[in-house]
């Protein structure tokens, strides 16, 4: 059995990169509900997620942010909050990813 390499940097093929970088649970889903209109609040994301925990959404947008997915704004207003967004690349990424649902639609169902 191959072991997998611990960072992604070590990952030489790239669509073996891109499943390691959006493969773990609900990263998908956050970036389509980032792929929404207006940028969103981690309790706003929280609350659209039923069984996900703070921590989870918190690991998974940290690594999102690290490989340039999704931008983090942080506003130091009473009381300071911070925003998500996607980025360019994530927002190419998120149109890949409607293709790939689409190829789903027509030929997994």
């Amino acid at each position: 059995m191959r072991r997998k390499p611990r960072n992604l940097e070590a990952i030489t093929n790239p669509l073996e990169r891109t499943l390691a970088t959006v493969g773990e649970r609900y990263t998908l889903e956050v970036i389509a509900v980032l792929s929404q209109e207006k940028p969103k609040r981690f309790q706003e994301l929280l609350r659209h997620f039923h069984s996900i925990s703070p921590t989870t959404l918190s690991t998974r947008l940290k690594k999102l942010v690290r490989e340039g997915i999704v931008a983090r704004k942080f506003f130091s207003e009473v009381p300071p909050h911070v925003e998500y967004r996607l980025t360019e690349k994530g927002e190419e990424l998120s149109k890949a990813l409607g293709d790939i649902g689409k190829w789903g639609n027509k030929y997994l169902t």
